[in-house]
């Protein structure tokens, strides 16, 4: 299991995920964001990005953009044999996003 969380208003986290599941991530992103990536880099049992514009408090055609990013995350991850087992919002304050974690279900279309 690993766990994608998406904080501020333009960062995407993945923790626990092995290479395989974080060029999964940055592929999505670069595909799909239209602003593209700020910074790119390990951080101890996680890899962070940090995405240029605010993803998650999107303005006018970033909307739809950050919507298309998300999904082909879903879809990538899914190749992989990933399936989101569940979302959780694990802070207390309000406008904060939300984490994903995900589970390994071997076949990915089955």
């Amino acid at each position: 299991m690993f766990c994608i969380s998406f904080g501020s208003s333009n960062k995407v986290k993945v923790i626990d995920g092995s290479q395989d599941v974080v060029e999964a991530v940055r592929q999505a992103i670069k595909a799909q964001w239209i602003n593209g990536i700020q910074r790119d880099e390990p951080r101890q049992t996680a890899h962070e990005f940090k995405l240029l514009g605010s993803p998650w408090y999107p303005n006018g055609s970033e909307t739809v953009f950050s919507r298309m990013m998300l999904t082909q995350i879903l879809s990538n991850l899914r190749v992989l044999g990933y399936k989101l087992y569940t979302s959780v919002d694990i802070s207390a304050g309000s406008g904060d996003t939300e984490s994903w974690i995900f589970r390994h279900v071997g076949n990915p279309w089955s």
